[in-house]
């Protein structure tokens, strides 16, 4: 090994890529906006030494629009152990109501700000963009509903559920809604919504996969 000019050998510095891991959070008040979520976020984790942990938060919507905030939002922390932290706060109460958080795995929302910008999502805005209209979400429920022989209702898909499925490509939410109704007798009654929330999650994931396996990713 070739030692410096002076001599002096030194230890190498290894970089790591910076970890960044993203949370859904969803079932909020309409009314939120990102100065209520993060000092909420920094009060769970100040306890735990990590309240600067939190990288940015996204709300689902439009940033340039008077579209109303859609419940959910996505966000990044610097470290694994910040999102854990949070992640035990599924079910406890946010401005009043019981909020959901849970791992998001969606490729495109985890990239980085300039490979989302590339792939549609406007850089800056603070915002997720809705990719299936809520008029749209509503009417494919419907049609699944009204296809099932009885075997699904309305009341089987939460808010939280169908906000997630705005966020879904069209062709995308059709084959989750398909796949729910085949494997709609298997669900537990008292957790249909949970239940169907992991079919859409397998779907959406698989579509991402494939699609990124045609690009050579």
């Amino acid at each position: 090994m070739r030692k410096p000019l002076d001599g002096v050998e030194r230890p190498k510095v290894q970089i790591r890529n910076r970890e960044k891991i993203t949370m859904f959070i969803g079932q909020m008040p309409y009314d939120t906006k990102v100065d209520d979520i993060v000092p909420w976020l920094k009060a769970i984790m100040q306890r735990h030494g990590c309240a600067h942990d939190i990288d940015a938060v996204r709300l689902a919507g439009s940033g340039n629009s008077n579209k109303q905030f859609k419940g959910f939002a996505f966000v990044d922390f610097k470290t694994r152990k910040a999102a854990n932290i949070v992640k035990k706060f599924h079910g406890t109460l946010f401005r009043g109501r019981k909020v959901s958080v849970e791992d998001c795995r969606r490729k495109v929302y985890v990239d980085s700000k300039n490979d989302r910008s590339s792939s549609g999502l406007k850089k800056g805005s603070g915002f997720v963009k809705q990719l299936t209209g809520t008029d749209t979400v509503e009417n494919l429920v419907k049609d699944i509903c009204n296809t099932s022989d009885g075997v699904l209702a309305l009341t089987d898909f939460d808010d939280q559920l169908r906000s997630f499925f705005s966020v879904l490509p069209k062709d995308v939410l059709s084959a989750a809604l398909q796949s729910i109704k085949k494997q709609a007798t298997k669900a537990p009654p008292a957790r249909k919504a949970q239940y169907f929330m992991g079919i859409t999650k397998k779907v959406s994931r698989q579509y991402w996969e494939k699609r990124a396996a045609r690009r050579g990713e």
